[in-house]
């Protein structure tokens, strides 16, 4: 299977490969010794790498929150959270929310 990216939604695979070769690129050209490769020689993400990303949060982006009723909160409550601020981003989590609930929006 592929990757899991640690921030939902299908455009993050976009977003996660832009990172990827914005990383790459720094360290070809920052020539800093001791840093840990992104990608390995058969062009494969590195192991700390592909972790990073399935391990990467970002609150408040596709972020799925329950109620919780020990702590007096109401029962079959959840609140799908994303700060999408762009005609894009607004697309983009429209697109998330419909895939995190299987309802469509009208």
């Amino acid at each position: 299977g592929g990757l899991a990216l640690g921030i939902p939604g299908d455009h993050q695979a976009a977003n996660a490969g832009l990172a990827v070769s914005l990383c790459r690129t720094f360290q070809e050209r920052a020539g800093v010794p001791g840093l840990a490769p992104i990608v390995e020689e058969d062009g494969a993400l590195s192991e700390a790498c592909a972790r990073g990303l399935e391990l990467c949060r970002w609150p408040g982006r596709g972020q799925i929150e329950r109620d919780n009723v020990e702590d007096g909160g109401a029962e079959n409550i959840t609140f799908y959270l994303d700060g999408a601020h762009t005609k894009e981003s607004m697309a983009c989590c429209a697109a998330w929310y419909q895939g995190a609930t299987g309802r469509a929006l009208g």
